[in-house]
């Protein structure tokens, strides 16, 4: 609900704009400024808040309750794919085609994520992993979307607790935002 508080004043042009956009700012025949000009940034960092203060809480549900995430899930909803995986296996998520995670959760095992993992945007705002174990791999070439951790017009987290990680990306990765 913030996400599209935040953008009610664009008009479709410029909503359009940036829904099609990997990341606007890179685009030499974009011209941001009506965009950045009527964002609500008070809603968009409400949205922000609230994501955060709900990681943080299942961040304490997960130190609780571990045992809630035994085996492996799929659950499709109208926001995004919810992937739940408990089990000892190494997970690769880099869907292709590309289908949208609105939460992943894996407990351990060493996993592999490409850069259609963990992204906001303007069509599906909300993307969030928790990773709490494991020496996982973070991997995107691509130079036209943002990965894990970074957010076009959206809500990007990554969380990842424990391992010897790693991380590579082009751009809009790992905290980056553009209006998100």
């Amino acid at each position: 609900q913030w996400q599209r508080k935040a953008f009610q004043s664009l008009d479709d042009e410029d909503r359009r704009a940036l829904a099609e956009s990997g990341v606007p700012v890179l685009d030499a025949t974009s011209d941001l400024r009506p965009v950045i000009r009527d964002t609500d940034y008070n809603y968009l960092f409400a949205g922000a808040m609230d994501i955060a203060v709900a990681a943080e809480d299942f961040e304490h549900f997960l130190d609780s309750k571990p045992e809630a995430f035994e085996g492996n899930h799929t659950l499709e909803t109208p926001l995004g794919r919810v992937a739940l995986r408990g089990g000892a296996t190494d997970d690769t998520l880099d869907p292709s085609p590309p289908v949208h995670h609105l939460l992943v959760v894996d407990l351990r095992g060493i996993d592999v994520y490409g850069a259609g993992i963990a992204i906001g945007g303007l069509a599906y705002p909300v993307q969030m992993v928790f990773d709490a174990a494991g020496d996982d791999r973070y991997l995107a070439e691509d130079r036209d979307s943002p990965c894990w951790g970074g957010a076009v017009a959206g809500y990007a987290l990554l969380l990842d607790r424990d391992g010897n990680d790693e991380y590579r990306g082009v751009l809009a990765t790992q905290g980056a935002a553009i209006l998100g």
